[in-house]
């Protein structure tokens, strides 16, 4: 482990190292926990853990009543021991004893579906425990459950008790006989008032890292994930998406408020007041990570940096279900927020209309029947409902005073079937709320926009004849030179003659051009109306009489045209017109 400082006089707070599911799943990844514990973690810090892998899904579908979740539990857990310990029949024994207790209380396993889930935290622990010892790295592993007590919103009841016992905990380790050691603590799991386990819910492994590190007063957290830090956007969804040295709090809770999967809004909550830092990054990674802290920068930089008005991020969520809730006065719609926040419901783009005295907000499809049932219970009714939507957000600190940012992501969405521009009550996000279907393509669209050449308006070629094919030619050719000149890429959306065409939103340049789709009848120009009233190009590069009598259309959809069509420029009317 990391060696304490030479100076006598320095007694560093302990930092916080936090090891998600996916960081212990299988032997390679716990190799490289151990690594890094063995680099980066220095004696009394503490090293929470998630369950390994799986499990936790593993143990849901069991209290669920699957039949062969056990099997498959069971099957994992004596692989994963057997491989990363050299010695794992003491642990492996200890599991099975587990299972099998598991086993004889089929039928109450819903009933104590807490203790049954904090059995992954329990068995990560005790395996990363033994795997360090096997290392020569001194620690001891420690239940949560023993340490943390909280209420029905999951605050502490008593939090110099779980102060003291932390940093009772550290310091024996400082002092232990056996040499220094760190500290290897259960997450996502605590005890309730009565004494009952409790879990705390999604991201709750982290909420138990930075929770340590407000009690502690911990100089920097590390969340240590599958990803290399935060993205310019979701890198599972586009493929240009680049890291992000540095997010400041604002922008970080920003984010914890749009559900992020790297940063959850409970997460952020111990350490807002703090001038705790927080550091994401995987294990094994090349990478420098995210910083997060209060002043916006790196550890130990020491100066504040000024607001940008940039956007940092986009972030992403979907499937979720618009609901309205009418006859609520605003007390009762704050209470009733409150209770989707007690019952661990994310919920998004709330408002409150005091005209209408009608409450709206977003959930994701999952937690759609939990929803309406406390809406039930509340004596409430639902007014509207909507699925398959999308949230997509634009996070950066102070954007919202930033006017040209505000309208780039308007007229990006314009073309859009937009259900809900929703301002948050920080000036930090604008997120905007759309179909499944089509928030892909913004959120592409808008990290173009802000992270490299915006797009062009859409293009349409009509006319795929010599001089149709001649222009696509010159224009593929020189795309880089256009692009780079007119800071935009050039998107083109469709080609078309008068027999067949071609429509793909993405960008047909990027492709081989084959006119598949017949379109005897005028089949383009009728899917074109998705544009109606957005910005869209025409280039008319035909003499079709009949294709010049839609011009006035094109006009009233509000489209852009160039015509190289001689018939239509040939009529003093249409010409007029």
């Amino acid at each position: 482990m990391a060696d304490l400082k030479c100076n006598p006089e320095y007694q560093p707070t302990p930092n916080i190292h936090k090891f998600g599911g996916s960081s212990l799943k299988d032997a390679k990844q716990i190799s490289q926990v151990v690594n890094t514990i063995r680099e980066q973690v220095k004696v009394g810090d503490f090293v929470v853990v998630s369950a390994n892998g799986e499990v936790t899904d593993y143990l849901l579908a069991y209290i669920h009543g699957s039949k062969q979740a056990l099997v498959h539990l069971t099957g994992y857990l004596n692989r994963l021991v057997a491989s990363v310990l050299n010695s794992p029949e003491g642990l492996i024994k200890k599991i099975y004893q587990d299972l099998n207790h598991l086993s004889l209380q089929r039928q109450q396993a819903l009933r104590h579906q807490h203790e049954i889930l904090a059995l992954g935290e329990l068995w990560s622990a005790q395996l990363l425990s033994a795997k360090l010892a096997e290392q020569q790295l001194p620690n001891q592993w420690l239940d949560a459950r023993d340490i943390f007590v909280v209420d029905a919103q999951n605050q502490l009841a008593n939090r110099v008790t779980a102060r003291n016992q932390l940093l009772h905990s550290s310091k024996l380790c400082s002092d232990s006989a056996a040499g220094p050691l760190c500290l290897v603590i259960t997450g996502f799991i605590a005890r309730d008032l009565t004494g009952d386990s409790i879990t705390l819910g999604r991201n709750g492994s982290d909420y138990t890292a930075t929770l340590i590190a407000d009690l502690v007063q911990s100089e920097t957290v590390y969340l240590w994930t599958d990803v290399a830090g935060v993205y310019t956007a979701d890198p599972n969804e586009i493929q240009q998406a680049r890291s992000i040295d540095e997010l400041t709090i604002c922008e970080a809770q920003a984010l914890s408020e749009l559900g992020s999967n790297v940063l959850h809004q409970n997460t952020m909550a111990p350490i807002l007041q703090r001038s705790t830092q927080l550091m994401i990054n995987s294990c094994g990674s090349d990478s420098a990570g995210t910083w997060v802290n209060s002043k916006g920068l790196p550890a130990l930089q020491g100066h504040k940096v000024k607001s940008t008005g940039k956007i940092k991020t986009l972030a992403h969520k979907s499937n979720l279900v618009f609901l309205s809730v009418p006859d609520i006065n605003e007390l009762h719609a704050r209470q009733f927020q409150a209770q989707l926040t007690a019952a661990q419901i994310n919920n998004y783009a709330n408002h409150f209309d005091k005209t209408q005295h009608l409450l709206s907000f977003y959930v994701e499809n999952n937690e759609l029947f939990r929803t309406t049932q406390l809406i039930k219970t509340a004596g409430l009714g639902v007014a509207s409902q909507l699925a398959g939507v999308s949230l997509v957000s634009a996070v950066g600190q102070g954007i919202r005073q930033n006017h040209q940012v505000i309208s780039k992501i308007l007229n990006r969405s314009a073309r859009f079937n937009v259900h809900n521009i929703h301002y948050p009550a920080n000036d930090h996000t604008l997120c905007v709320l759309l179909p499944d279907e089509q928030a892909a393509e913004l959120l592409e669209d808008l990290h173009h926009t802000f992270f490299g050449l915006e797009p062009s308006i859409p293009i349409v070629i009509l006319g795929y004849g010599n001089i149709g094919q001649q222009f696509l030619k010159i224009l593929k050719a020189n795309k880089d030179a256009i692009e780079n000149n007119v800071k935009q890429s050039l998107s083109m959306v469709a080609v078309a003659n008068s027999r067949c065409y071609q429509f793909n939103q993405q960008c047909l340049l990027s492709h081989d051009i084959e006119l598949t789709h017949s379109n005897k009848q005028g089949e383009l120009l009728h899917l074109l109306q998705t544009y109606a009233g957005k910005p869209l190009v025409v280039i008319d590069l035909t003499a079709s009489e009949w294709l010049a009598k839609q011009y006035l259309g094109f006009a009233e959809n509000g489209w852009h045209l160039i015509s190289a069509n001689k018939i239509a420029a040939a009529n003093r009317d249409w010409a007029q017109s």
